[in-house]
């Protein structure tokens, strides 16, 4: 693998239940260590001076407790509090949504700084469905890339109305059909202006994203944008 761009900020965290693109930032030599529910809810392991940026790349599921029950959820606010950089590129559609232990649905995205909310579970019939991507933030996307047309088409976008008032809300990829009506975003950045997240940074890219633009351009560049605002050089 030839990677054009790496982020050279420090130790990435990752989250339990790795997916693929946990394996590909292995690959590419990132220095990353692999994270426990548990030591998510320990503040002498879990701080953004240890791991500036954290990836959640799992499917849906995720654990609200790592030493005593609801402890998880706090860490990862009190994270973001810290400055902390959460992003989400996950394999399932919907982070943060079955916990685990009570091995139900509790959706948590939200209160973790993940803008995600439901969408479709298969696209509108004969909707032409095209992404528009940033490509001053996304350097090396395309203008545009086509909604799929098979495979898993569950769409959960990004929304403004998914933040806190007061929050900085960037999209990244949006989802509109020939008419330009908006179905929402695929990929989006926030910045927290709000408690208990203020001071934290996310991102949120949906699970098919890589399918538009491939996985090595869009991991790069989502490494890129996190270096950038995380005031860390981006190898070359």
């Amino acid at each position: 693998m030839i990677v054009q761009g790496r982020y050279d900020g420090g130790t990435v965290g990752l989250l339990p239940d790795l997916g693929e693109a946990a394996f590909w930032l292995i690959d590419a030599g990132l220095h990353v260590k692999e994270l426990s529910w548990a030591d998510v809810a320990d503040p002498a392991v879990f701080s953004p001076r240890n791991f500036p940026l954290l990836v959640q790349t799992g499917g849906e599921h995720y654990s609200s407790t790592g030493k005593v029950a609801g402890d998880v959820v706090p860490a990862i606010q009190h994270y973001l509090a810290r400055g902390g950089f959460l992003i989400s590129l996950p394999d399932g559609p919907f982070p943060f949504y079955y916990d685990t232990v009570p091995d139900k649905a509790v959706p948590v995205a939200n209160q973790v700084g993940l803008p995600v909310k439901q969408g479709w579970e298969l696209s509108p019939d004969g909707a032409q469905l095209t992404f528009q991507f940033d490509t001053n933030a996304l350097l090396d996307f395309p203008a545009k890339g086509r909604f799929p047309s098979s495979g898993d088409l569950r769409w959960r976008p990004a929304g403004r109305d998914a933040t806190n008032p007061g929050d900085t809300y960037v999209p990244l990829a949006w989802l509109t059909d020939a008419s330009g009506l908006s179905y929402g975003e695929g990929m989006a950045y926030v910045e927290h202006r709000t408690p208990p997240l203020q001071g934290g940074r996310s991102l949120y890219v949906w699970m098919r994203m890589s399918d538009m633009v491939g996985q090595d351009r869009l991991l790069e560049d989502v490494l890129k944008f996190a270096a950038a605002k995380n005031g860390a050089p981006a190898k070359h």
